[in-house]
């Protein structure tokens, strides 16, 4: 439950701060936008293929879906 709320968290601040709507990161990611917004408030978990177009559209590395890590690090300090 801990890492739902971290990675949701983390999910909106990377997507502020790119300064990009939900729309803009589903449709890179190739799902609906309320798709992404199950997966951005923690109720959905993406598939790997979903999960690397999210990580390399917010830079972030995908595999923190699927780990306890705190994910609020880019790729670049991980």
């Amino acid at each position: 439950m801990k890492s739902e709320v971290k990675r949701k968290a983390m999910l909106k601040e990377l997507r502020i701060k790119k300064d990009v709507t939900m729309r803009q990161v589903a449709d890179c990611a190739g799902i609906t936008e309320s798709m992404y917004c199950l997966i951005e408030n923690g109720k959905r978990r993406p598939s790997p293929e979903v999960a690397k177009r999210i990580g390399d559209f917010l830079d972030f590395d995908w595999t923190r879906f699927y780990d306890d890590t705190p994910i609020n690090k880019s790729r670049e300090a991980v």
